[in-house]
């Protein structure tokens, strides 16, 4: 069975990163027809929050990418790391590795271990590998503290990356490692082997910052006697001046997206094309057409760039093949602030009708509805043209017989320029203008229908009024 897994460690809130690590492994789960694991590495007691957690694990909900086996799923086995080290488990192995002659007991002083002021880079010496029991034994009777260390093997390893082939590294340049701590902790490097190997992981997606770590988890892998799993290592996410990305470029955690209006779905498809491509090139993708052509294999080896223009674009487009009553039930609370005894509901979900051609977030909404709550209409000088006037009083006229839909007025409207022989632009911008004191907006024919025949009226004559005092006519 093909088994992938997403293992963040709760020290922060979900970012962009680790968000697009777990969709990536998520989908590729899918794609193999496999299942896709959570498990929390929380063995950084100092760091490790529980609101972090939790903020992990609503976003990874949010975003729509749901676990096979992890936290909150029933299991005869723990995914907190934590809990596995109360239990045990990491010993278990290192106890092992140790009677196999594969680790050892390691004494050394801090400075001494892993610092020489003489080289650039350092290189555990291997002074502990060879003491006697009887020392060993000596040592801890006088609670000298200890590490524990695997021997390194120096030799080349070789191993195939789903995202970039082949890589090799010279294990000889490496000092032994230290898989437990002196206070008992594992080690990473450690840890993840363990869980992986227990957990039966046959394929890990994760960052590039990870390739030096996996030449030491295959050998841990392969002194437990294990088959390491298949490994693919995803680029960096760059900003669009190609520097590292940050709060500067729009990256923020994944609820702070949220709570700014973007859409899960729009969100999930700017992730998954961070650093992939469909093979028909197509831009907006739904989830489920996703999890049948997510190969590894169309992952690029090059850095992606996080282009927060094209996520505002995408996510437009996810809004405007919505519904107006889908747009009304995500948005309440954007709708909020408006004094909704104004309209009713489906008066309110015609609105959002009218202006989500004009949308690119849920944030968005408050903005565009603005014009249809506001009692007080404040026109400026520059954007008056008192030449229209008589025609605009002459417009306004009609618009008094009129059955009041926006089919209606606009047929009404095509047939008033004709008539006059005046550019229907002209119309536009000055109706517009009288009723909204806007320059552009929600389709006007529309806005007119929902303000009603006789708001429209009252406004256009008060716009009328407004530009002859100005002209002083």
């Amino acid at each position: 069975m093909i088994r992938l897994r997403f293992a963040p460690s709760p020290t922060g809130n979900l970012h962009i990163g680790s968000a697009r690590t777990a969709l990536f492994n998520y989908l590729y789960a899918k794609f193999l027809k496999g299942k896709f694991i959570l498990r929390i590495e929380d063995t950084d007691i100092l760091r490790s929050k529980k609101e972090y957690e939790e903020d992990i694990i609503s976003g990874l909900k949010w975003l729509g990418i749901n676990w096979d086996e992890g936290p909150g799923v029933d299991s005869v086995q723990s995914y907190y790391q934590l809990d596995r080290w109360k239990q045990g488990i990491y010993n278990q192995y290192c106890q092992q590795l140790i009677e196999e002659g594969k680790a050892y007991y390691c004494f050394c002083e801090q400075e001494e271990k892993d610092k020489d002021p003489l080289q650039l880079s350092y290189k555990y010496s291997g002074k502990c590998r060879t003491l006697s029991n009887e020392q060993i034994k000596e040592n801890i009777a006088k609670k000298i503290p200890y590490a524990i260390r695997f021997k390194v093997c120096e030799e080349v390893v070789v191993f195939r990356d789903l995202v970039r082939g082949d890589i090799s590294f010279d294990m000889a340049l490496n000092g032994d490692l230290v898989i437990m701590r002196s206070d008992g902790m594992p080690t990473y490097n450690f840890a993840v082997v363990v869980d992986d190997m227990d957990m039966q992981i046959t394929h890990v997606i994760r960052g590039e910052d990870h390739i030096s770590n996996t030449p030491k988890q295959i050998q841990i892998f392969n002194a437990l006697g294990k088959t390491p799993p298949a490994y693919g290592h995803i680029s960096m996410i760059l900003g669009p001046d190609k520097a590292k990305l940050s709060k500067r470029h729009g990256a923020k955690s994944i609820t702070e997206f949220k709570n700014e209006g973007y859409l899960p779905e729009a969100l999930f498809n700017f992730l998954a094309l961070l650093g992939w491509s469909h093979p028909e090139d197509k831009e907006v993708i739904f989830q489920e057409d996703l999890m049948t052509v997510y190969d590894m294999a169309r992952v690029s080896k090059s850095n992606s760039v996080f282009n927060i223009e094209k996520l505002n674009w995408l996510n437009g487009q996810y809004l405007r093949s919505y519904t107006a009553e889908h747009i009304y039930n995500i948005s309440s609370e954007f709708l909020d602030g408006f004094n909704k005894s104004l309209y009713n509901k489906d008066q309110l979900i015609y609105i959002l009708d009218v202006i989500k051609e004009n949308l690119n977030l849920l944030s968005d909404i408050p903005t565009q509805l603005a014009v249809f709550f506001t009692t007080q209409v404040i026109y400026e000088k520059e954007h008056v043209q008192l030449e229209m006037i008589p025609m605009i009083e002459k417009f306004e006229q009609g618009l008094r017989d009129l059955e009041f839909t926006s089919e209606v007025i606009s047929e009404y409207t095509n047939n008033f320029v004709k008539e006059n022989n005046i550019k229907k632009g002209q119309i536009f911008h000055n109706v517009r203008y009288a009723v909204s004191a806007q320059q552009k907006g929600p389709s006007l024919f529309k806005m007119l229908q929902v303000f009603g025949k006789e708001k429209v009226c009252q406004r256009i004559g008060n716009y009328i009024a407004y530009v002859k005092t100005c002209s002083g006519s």
